[in-house]
């Protein structure tokens, strides 16, 4: 039975998206890692990957961001202070919209590289941008800049995380997906 998000809880649908959006970013962040260390006559496989992963993440990102703006606005734990509550929700909040961005950016810059791009591998995307250096080199400029800006957050976030919850004994399970930041 699916449950709906509350004030103290996230409902099934929201914790299935958390959970199914963890591995594919890890496998995401996995392929971009090894691709640049690939030969470029055998990349083919890990760009395809990429580019799939990157849409399905695209559309978990989004499915997330509709389900965060059409739920109840989640309350600070017991001993949590509202305002540093809700400093750690705006930089999740800022990850989340950061990876649309970013999966956005690089589906611009596939259709610019020539890219056959799939959905699941399977579902051809057509391509709306023509093949050109100047939107290549730009997009791939925004593309990598957003991924920085992850690389840079996500730690941070983790480590306030952790910190808030030895600070304010709140618990650090709640940083795990599906929970109620």
């Amino acid at each position: 039975m699916l449950t709906r998000d509350t004030e103290t809880e996230y409902g099934t649908l929201t914790i299935a998206v958390s959970w199914v959006l963890l591995p594919l970013l890890i496998a995401q962040i996995i392929n971009a890692t090894i691709m640049p260390q690939t030969p470029l006559d055998q990349r083919g496989p890990l760009i395809s990957t990429h580019m799939s992963l990157g849409l399905t993440v695209f559309l978990l990102v989004i499915a997330r961001l509709v389900l965060w703006l059409q739920g109840p606005r989640q309350k600070a734990p017991d001993g949590l202070p509202e305002s540093v509550y809700g400093f750690q929700r705006l930089m999740l909040l800022s990850l989340y919209v950061n990876f649309a961005v970013l999966a956005f950016i690089g589906l611009l810059s596939a259709w610019a590289h020539g890219y056959d791009v799939r959905l699941f591998w399977f579902i051809p995307l057509p391509g709306f941008l023509p093949e050109t250096y100047p939107v290549i080199v730009t997009l791939g400029y925004f593309h990598s800049a957003m991924m920085f800006y992850a690389t840079f957050v996500l730690p941070i976030y983790l480590i306030f995380g952790i910190y808030i919850a030895i600070r304010y004994k709140v618990g650090v399970m709640r940083l795990l997906p599906g929970k109620a930041v």
